[in-house]
């Protein structure tokens, strides 16, 4: 079962690290340039934000940008992908102001 959650991690971090692209040149060549992986051995069991927080939590934040995040240092919420937000008086309600210029991983903009 470990061995199954080390290949997840792994297929996770390639997916992520294939990802990204760079369109900035470099100085640094690409055999110089060192790699450092360190696997989370647990097995992810759910991806659902509302129900887990243990090491699924860490290999979200990896793949996903939320709306907001906890800012553990001042212990606030801090603004990620909304730039603004507010309730409504009953509480049941919330609106999000979402930032300009935010794409999909195509390059569709949201």
């Amino acid at each position: 079962m470990r061995i199954a959650g080390a290949v997840l991690t792994a297929l996770v971090a390639l997916t992520v690290v294939s990802g990204c692209t760079g369109h900035a040149s470099s100085t640094t060549s690409a055999s110089s340039s060192t790699f450092v992986y360190a696997p989370n051995l647990d097995v992810v069991t759910d991806w659902d934000p509302a129900t887990s927080y243990s090491n699924e939590i860490r290999v979200m934040g990896n793949v996903y940008e939320t709306l907001t995040r906890y800012n553990t240092t001042t212990k606030k919420v801090e603004p990620l992908l909304a730039t603004s937000w507010k309730s409504s008086d009953d509480g049941r309600t919330w609106t999000f102001t979402l930032r300009d210029g935010v794409k999909f991983h195509s390059g569709r903009t949201l």
